[in-house]
């Protein structure tokens, strides 16, 4: 702006001296020489003023004189407005820039409150982890929780993380033992039968139906916290199998049984199921076997695959039209409604006692309503 207020002042001084003298001084060249950009080229221009010849008499101002002045000033003013205008727009642009700045820091903020509380949640549950790398190592933690003891538990007292870990510690008798997936808290004990036996031992089995004595049309409660007696028909509870997934990779393998004494497998290399919060929500990949994949099957909706558990009271199937659970008397991870059903009855022959296929179903391998003999279903480690 000082620039400006010197051009102006150059400019005046400039006009009068021509409308006095009749000529553009000889200084013009030096005044103009301090200046620079659009402003100075006006100045310049003053030199295309007409020159008058010198009288001692007052000068005669012709309108044709003027011109060139006038054209200078209304420049002057020109580019005075658009400056005017820039500085505006520059001020805009860093208004702009610095609520953007503090929109950002907001945000910033926000998000590090955020991963603050979820560092902390993650860092518990490293510690956790470390708790049960430290038994794996040492054969033991400081709740007394078997993980991979050196040498064989007394099994009147003992509770391991899971079968494979009492496996590991020497313990090759299928039976029924005490688990404790988590090691530091022992509200996580529960009972359940160990299978020693199948593919190198060391299987948690959380669903057996062999002698049809136990009513698997059941609600939610039931469901969540297992029922059933463990040397025969069973279902070892949601929240316990949750349990099981929750610290680590696990397989998953179903072996099924028809009336003519075949057997079918399905096995997962991976399989978690959610807590009771997101309804004990079901992922699974990695199949092997001779059964069938029942987590991605062509028609979706089929399809187990991220599908949350439904019973007769608390339905969260995707149909839109039934309660699966209801119709097909069993508790599962029902969508729409489903391929296989192993929770349904279980009726004495292949054949179910009515129009609605409610019996122990595996379309994968009978495709019509075939109801099965036995079904189990188990989870071991990856890393056994």
């Amino acid at each position: 702006m000082s620039t400006i207020k010197c051009l102006l002042h150059s400019t005046a001084v400039l006009f009068v001296t021509s409308l006095c003298y009749g000529q553009v001084p000889r200084q013009t060249s030096a005044i103009a020489s301090h200046c620079e950009g659009s402003l100075c080229n006006l100045i310049l221009g003053v030199k295309n003023i007409p020159k008058k010849i010198q009288t001692t008499s007052a000068p005669e101002v012709s309108k044709e004189g003027l011109l060139p002045v006038l054209r200078i000033l209304s420049g002057l003013s020109t580019v005075i407005q658009r400056e005017k205008q820039r500085n505006q727009e520059r001020s805009n642009t860093h208004d702009k820039q610095i609520t953007d700045l503090v929109n950002v820091v907001r945000t910033l903020v926000t998000n590090t409150k955020f991963y603050r509380n979820t560092l902390k949640e993650e860092i518990g549950e490293l510690k956790r982890h470390m708790i049960r790398l430290n038994g794996m190592v040492t054969g033991a933690t400081p709740s007394g929780v078997i993980v991979r003891p050196l040498e064989t538990p007394d099994l009147s007292s003992a509770a391991a993380v899971d079968c494979a870990a009492l496996y590991l510690a020497g313990v090759n008798v299928s039976g029924i033992y005490v688990l404790q997936p988590d090691p530091t808290d022992n509200r996580t004990r529960f009972p359940a039968f160990c299978d020693m036996e199948t593919d190198g031992g060391g299987w948690t089995v959380i669903q057996r139906r062999q002698y049809g004595n136990e009513d698997f049309f059941r609600g939610w409660k039931s469901y969540s916290e297992g029922f059933g007696d463990l040397h025969h028909d069973f279902w070892l509870g949601l929240r316990n199998i949750h349990l099981l997934t929750k610290f680590g990779n696990n397989k998953m393998r179903f072996d099924l049984h028809d009336w003519n004494n075949q057997t079918r497998t399905s096995s997962f290399d991976f399989v978690n199921i959610a807590d009771e919060a997101d309804n004990f929500r079901i992922l699974a990949g990695g199949y092997h076997g001779t059964a069938g994949d029942p987590f991605h099957t062509t028609n979706f909706g089929d399809r187990m695959q991220s599908m949350r558990f439904s019973t007769f009271d608390n339905d969260n199937d995707m149909s839109p039209m039934t309660s699966c659970a209801r119709t097909f008397s069993s508790g599962w991870w029902f969508n729409n409604c489903f391929v296989v059903n192993p929770n349904g009855i279980w009726y004495s022959s292949p054949t179910y006692g009515g129009e609605t296929p409610n019996g122990i179903i595996w379309n994968l391998w009978y495709s019509k309503g075939y109801s099965l003999k036995s079904t189990e279903i188990k989870l071991r480690p990856e890393h056994f």
